[in-house]
């Protein structure tokens, strides 16, 4: 984790901007590379973009900058409008997020953050050989050896203290109407959300919604409750619906309880992260990962630019 003092001789600083930037609403990641990928229309590929080129940058840091930090300022508004920035001198990859700036070669160049992936990020660049550049990949070991970072997503809080299963143990599920398409079909889920200190949040969906969903396909399972231990299983064959899937039975956010639970899958214990709600009456319903489900179920889940969340009934659960 390698970083060097900022240089004074900023190649991108025209002068300090001390104004306080107005407080707005943080986009999710996704939002945020759409916002910027929109904008490739009006500035594509070997457009010119030279140290000629300068912008008025709304991050509240510098007031702007030529060249590559232009554009890279320029993608920045576009995705966060008045958000301020942070300035981190020291980081780890495991920080660097879409639309983040990152100052590279030695304090002589500024890229933006496209999509981040396991070992590598995609980036855009204005003054890239005098011209606008998208696509271009750096190695995390390239992105570790960056001078330093620009986020203007908000300092994350010390969260409540996880349990077994990654989650607070107790805390707010929200509300959380969700759009999955299914072997190309688009289905509406009422799902809930844990939402982070960031604004980013995770989809727990109903156990017995997917298995109504995907009644009839390659992945159909059945689902049983034992009440004496407590206990869930699921099991291959097909799904007899109770009436009451694909509605939410509470009416906004809701208190929950969560972490690890187990459930018998064919006979198999499985782990899986839950967050149960309560109803009024005493009784709840268990809310599961997506993910989870289709990793212990066996259908594929994914995300594409296009499609959104999707599932694959046919296709195993890749990671």
């Amino acid at each position: 984790m390698k970083k060097r003092a900022l240089s004074l001789a900023l190649a991108l600083v025209m002068c300090l901007g001390l104004a306080i930037q107005a407080s707005a609403a943080q986009p999710e990641e996704d939002q945020v590379y759409q916002a910027m990928i929109a904008m490739k229309d009006q500035y594509p590929e070997r457009m010119p973009w030279t140290d000629d080129n300068f912008y008025e940058w709304k991050g509240g840091i510098y007031s702007g900058g030529s060249g590559c930090a232009g554009f890279a300022f320029l993608l920045s508004d576009a995705a966060f409008g008045s958000l301020p920035a942070r300035e981190l001198l020291e980081f780890s990859y495991a920080d660097v997020r879409v639309g983040d700036i990152l100052r590279v070669n030695g304090d002589t160049h500024s890229v933006i953050i496209l999509e981040v992936h396991p070992d590598h990020v995609v980036i855009a660049e204005g003054n890239y050989n005098r011209s606008i550049h998208w696509g271009r990949t750096l190695t995390k070991s390239e992105v570790e050896q960056g001078d330093y970072l620009l986020t203007r997503y908000t300092e994350t809080e010390e969260e409540p203290a996880p349990d077994a299963g990654g989650i607070p143990a107790s805390g707010t599920a929200v509300a959380s109407t969700q759009t999955v398409a299914v072997d190309g079909r688009a289905v509406e889920f009422q799902m809930y959300a844990l939402v982070d200190s960031n604004g980013n949040g995770t989809n727990y969906v109903k156990l017995r919604d997917m298995a109504y969903v995907l009644n009839g396909t390659k992945a159909q399972f059945s689902v049983g409750y034992d009440n004496a231990t407590k206990s869930i299983s699921v099991s291959n064959g097909a799904y007899e619906a109770s009436g009451a899937e694909m509605t939410t039975p509470y009416s906004g956010d809701r208190a929950y309880t969560g972490g690890a639970q187990t459930i018998q899958v064919n006979g198999r214990a499985v782990d899986m992260t839950a967050i149960t709600l309560l109803d009024d009456a005493g009784g709840g319903y268990n809310y599961f990962k997506l993910r989870d489900l289709g990793k212990a179920l066996g259908f594929n889940v994914g995300w594409s630019k296009d499609a959104g969340v999707f599932i694959e009934s046919g296709k195993p659960y890749a990671e």
